[in-house]
This record gives structure tokens, sequence and C-alpha cells, in this order.
């Protein structure tokens, strides 16, 4: 798993604690679970905006959900808070454009450590590169162990270049990894790579479903609960089948 996410997954595993034991899912309990996940998204610094949107949704869809007996409560909460995240992330894997004779791809981002600051000259320049080149696709480019100011950054870029997707770098880092879950809500525009180091080989496709898994780290849970729901639509199935027989 990525170290950014390992306080993060300590966090959300420590909110599911209000739900073990607990024989059904109610208002409750959801919304004690649902505040403690929110709590440890923020403590991770993702904006409270992004926790609190998610946090309700996954409230408002664990109170939606139908009773599957052969899972409890926590391990229901656990499929839904994974398929939230997937969700934020973008849903499924988005390819780059490389349409045309000769695709061109511009890459735009801020050099140089510690510059934060977004440079509005520098901006004005790649926008009059990208309407010279129109380019089939235009990555921005941003270092995840900035935390909320990599947010802020992608959108002042966004706003100027309209930029087609993100690049994250540096996931190996050990800060608290909120710029990944936060940046693609804040512009909605898709992750589209992510690297671990500065070698060549350290940059991989984002798959949005991958990385949920890898910060929840609970992936045999959610396979469980996959499991569980397939046998709970067949038996559903075959009930409506028997009643349109008759």
């Amino acid at each position: 798993r990525y170290s950014m996410f390992e306080k993060l997954q300590e966090s959300i595993e420590a909110s599911l604690k209000t739900l073990k034991g607990q024989g059904k899912i109610t208002d409750i309990n959801v919304a004690a679970t649902a505040k403690e996940v929110r709590r440890a998204l923020v403590d991770a610094d993702v904006s409270y905006k992004v926790a609190k949107d998610f946090t309700d949704k996954v409230k408002d869809e664990a109170m939606g959900k139908g009773i599957l007996t052969a899972v409890s409560p926590s391990q229901m909460f656990v499929k839904i808070m994974n398929d939230a995240l997937t969700e934020l992330m973008g849903g499924s894997q988005q390819e780059i454009n490389t349409s045309g004779s000769l695709p061109i791809i511009l890459v735009a981002g801020l050099q140089g450590s510690g510059r934060l600051a977004v440079d509005e000259v520098m901006m004005k320049e790649i926008s009059q590169l990208k309407d010279e080149l129109k380019p089939s696709e235009t990555l921005f480019v941003v270092d995840s162990m900035t935390g909320q100011d990599a947010v802020n950054t992608a959108k002042a870029f966004n706003d100027t270049i309209n930029f087609d997707g993100v690049v994250l770098t540096k996931m190996d880092g050990d800060t608290r990894g909120g710029a990944a879950l936060s940046i693609r809500y804040v512009v909605d525009k898709p992750i589209k790579f992510i690297s671990q180091g500065e070698k060549e080989d350290s940059l991989d496709i984002f798959y949005p479903e991958r990385m949920a898994n890898r910060i929840l780290g609970m992936g045999d849970i959610v396979s469980l609960v996959e499991k569980a729901q397939e046998v709970y639509d067949e038996k559903k199935a075959r009930e409506l089948s028997k009643k349109i027989a008759k």
C-alpha cells in the first residue's frame, strides 16, 4: 500500500468500530460512523467540503441499502465506502487521447521544490503554447505531497488552460495524501497517471478502483459483500420469475 494512506487506513478502520457488533444499520450508528470517517479524511488533508459530500453520500447510500443477512453492517459499510471512493476518484480508468496522425501531448506543471504560488506569467505562456500546438491531450503534473496546495494549483491551471487530465507524482511519500482524494472532485478532470518515484518505470496508469482498494485495505471484505449481493440478486430473480409464472 502507499505509505501516504497508511494513517488514513488506520483511522478508517477505527471509525468502523461503531458498526462492529451491531445487528443492523440504523440512522444513529451510520451517522456516528460517517462522522468519524469524515474526521479521518479531513485529518488526511482532504478538503472539508469533499469529505462532507463524500460521507453524506455514503450515509445516504447505507440507509437506502437492502439488508444482506450474509454480511455484517460494518462489512456493508466498507463496500459502500469502496464504491464511493472509486467514484470520487473518477470511477473508471481514463485513456489519454492519441487521435490524429501525429498526436501532441502537452504536459504542464510547476517546477522547483517549495514553489507553491501560481505563476500567472508562466500560465499565460502555457495557454499561448496550447493555442499554437493544439494538442490532442493536455496533462497537468502535480506533486501529491503538497496536499491542498496541489488542489488549489490544479484549479488555477485548469481555469486557465482547461487541461484534460492529472498526473500525480510522489505517491510513495509519507505525507497525508489528501490531494489524491480531492483533486478529481475539485477540478472535475480525471487522474490519468501516478508515479511512485523519479525513474521512468515508476509511472503507472491510474485505476480508481484499485486505488480505493489500496486506501481501504479491505479488498477481502469488498469481495465478500459482492458475492453476497450476487446471491441476494439471484434469489430475488428466482422469486420474481415464480411470481410471473403463476
